[in-house]
């Protein structure tokens, strides 16, 4: 598949609010299919996104601003790395080019495809839209600030929407590739965004613009790019003996979890 025909989906990009987000997340959503490998970071993106929304509505932010600013910055790096993929831009961030090239490449898993946008989103842009929003709101972003604890308020509200998500995705993953519980071994959303906003502090504290700071940048994102190769290699697929004990095992499974 390609990913050229989600070009009419960006048409709405940038967002400048958070229904605005999930709207282009929805165009995306409807114009990919399953054959996309970035579809399904797209997916767990938009119910990600769903959540927060759902939080927001509910209050209980001690700055609600920050938040659904934060949201919209952060979609938009995203939908900015897509837009410049395909306009052919050399301005493709490395850290999202593998995703986009492999989005029709064999033998990967839905969640390798998930997960691999994520790695990219929250190390590579979470700290920069951190950054964009502290300056924009004029507050500095420090730990023990109102703008942290809200950001670590959606911490197990995104960790729960992310289980599910991946749950379903290994639902039928297991039984095609024999690898493909490991591959959310070394993952935690969780540390993910505490790290970003730990990059955040210290990109605040750096000169900006200065070629120091770019460097700085340029090696996160290179850094990143290099994992997400990493973690987008072909797993083994199961044998259909493979399959059929999976299957079982399934079947096998009470309510509640565990196996009788």
């Amino acid at each position: 598949m390609s990913l050229a025909k989600a070009a009419a989906a960006l048409r709405a990009a940038p967002a400048a609010d958070v229904p605005g987000v999930i709207g282009i997340m929805a165009a995306l959503d409807g114009t990919l299919d399953d054959g996309d490998g970035f579809a399904w970071f797209n997916r767990l993106y938009r119910r990600v996104t769903e959540r927060v929304a759902a939080e927001m509505a509910k209050g209980g932010f001690e700055d609600i601003e920050f938040v659904g600013r934060l949201d919209v910055v952060f979609a938009n790096y995203c939908f900015a790395a897509l837009r410049a993929y395909l306009e052919g831009a050399s301005t493709t961030p490395h850290a999202w080019l593998p995703l986009f090239q492999c989005n029709d490449k064999k033998g990967l898993a839905r969640v390798q495809f998930a997960l691999a946008g994520m790695n990219a989103h929250i190390n590579r842009d979470l700290m920069r839209a951190v950054v964009d929003v502290c300056a924009q709101r004029n507050v500095e972003p420090h730990l023990d600030s109102p703008q942290k604890r809200d950001f670590d308020k959606l911490n197990p509200l995104l960790g729960e929407v992310e289980a599910q998500v991946q749950a379903w995705y290994l639902k039928e993953d297991a039984l095609v590739f024999e690898e493909a519980e490991g591959v959310l071994s070394s993952w935690s959303l969780a540390e993910a965004r505490t790290n970003a906003w730990i990059h955040a502090e210290g990109l605040w504290a750096m000169p900006r613009p200065s070629p120091v700071t770019d460097l700085y940048l340029t090696g996160v994102d290179k850094f990143v790019g290099f994992a997400n190769r990493q973690l987008l290699v072909p797993l083994p697929k199961r044998s259909c003996l493979g399959r059929l004990l999976v299957r079982a095992r399934a079947r096998a499974t009470v309510p509640g979890g565990g196996t009788p």
